[in-house]
This record gives C-alpha cells, sequence and structure tokens, in this order.
C-alpha cells in the first residue's frame, strides 16, 4: 500500500479519501485471521515510493514491522 496508489491519486485530487478510507477499512475487516500488508520502496520506474497515509490510522500494537 504506496500512496497514490492507496488512495489513489485521483482521490486525493478530487477529494475522495473519505471514500478510500472507508474501502480500507472495509479490506481490513474482512481479514479473518491474519492481515498482511505490504508496500515498495521504488516502483517499476526506479521512483521512491511512501507508504500510504492509511497505515498511520493503525495502532502500533497491531503492527509487527519487518
Amino acid at each position: 500500500m504506496c500512496e497514490e496508489e492507496f488512495p489513489s491519486y485521483f482521490s486525493l485530487r478530487d477529494n475522495k479519501l473519505e471514500e478510500e478510507k472507508r474501502l480500507f477499512y472495509v479490506a481490513l475487516t474482512r481479514a479473518k485471521k491474519q492481515l498482511f500488508i505490504s508496500w515498495f520502496l521504488k516502483d517499476n520506474k526506479n521512483f521512491d515510493k511512501t507508504k500510504s497515509q492509511f497505515l498511520d490510522l493503525l495502532h502500533p500494537e497491531h503492527l509487527i514491522e519487518i
């Protein structure tokens, strides 16, 4: 989950962030036992990427960063 991928660039541009946040919540609550979320540091064109701002909404005690 990288910024401008989720939430998408278009939702950031078009002020649709709340809908993307809702979709993130729905995706999280569908997990039955475990949920693995990843992000990449560079895209396929070697541009730097950052993790999605939505990951900062999660409580740190529920996260294991490797």
